[in-house]
């Protein structure tokens, strides 16, 4: 063991891994989590092979250089805490974290839904607006409307001839 007492305590997860441990997450994860999932996924697949390598952990630096590679291929997203709320995506308890990661395909689920729900608000809002309009314009009104219309009428056609100046 070196002076940081780490040499044999990390080692560096594969791609596969990494983007296991994001899937397994119900909402973004901090680096650290991402780390911790790989570490977990690892020890509950293998347990004999963790006990055999003095239970080593996952080494973050690795795990953020695979979190960007799979970022570039487009299998995660890393945004701030912010932009994921921003998104419509709950970040429980994550907001003081600088970069928060998850996978495309929950990501795109996320706002899949999101739209749905927004498109049903829309709806709905919609719905309500022409509710308003039709109780401004029900059959009634128009029909009261129509009788003063005609009435109006009537009586300026029927007195057009008497009055001053009617001969």
């Amino acid at each position: 063991m070196g002076a940081s007492g780490e040499d044999r305590r990390t080692y560096a997860p594969s791609q596969e891994e990494v983007l296991a441990a994001v899937k397994s997450w119900g909402r973004p994860s901090s680096l650290e989590s991402v780390a911790a999932a790989v570490d977990a996924l690892r020890r509950s697949r293998d347990r004999l092979a963790a006990e055999a390598d003095g239970a080593s952990c996952a080494s973050v630096e690795a795990v953020s250089g695979l979190l960007q590679e799979l970022d570039e291929a487009l299998q995660v997203k890393g945004y701030p805490s912010e932009n994921w709320v921003a998104l419509g995506v709950r970040t429980d308890g994550s907001a003081n974290r600088t970069k928060l990661w998850w996978s495309v395909d929950r990501w795109r689920q996320a706002a899949a839904a999101r739209a749905r729900r927004d498109e049903e608000d829309r709806r709905r809002e919609e719905a309500r607006r022409e509710e308003d309009l039709a109780r401004r314009q029900s059959p009634v009104r128009s029909a009261v409307e129509s009788v003063l219309e005609e009435r109006r009428w009537w009586h300026r056609n029927r007195h057009r001839f008497e009055g001053p100046g009617a001969g």
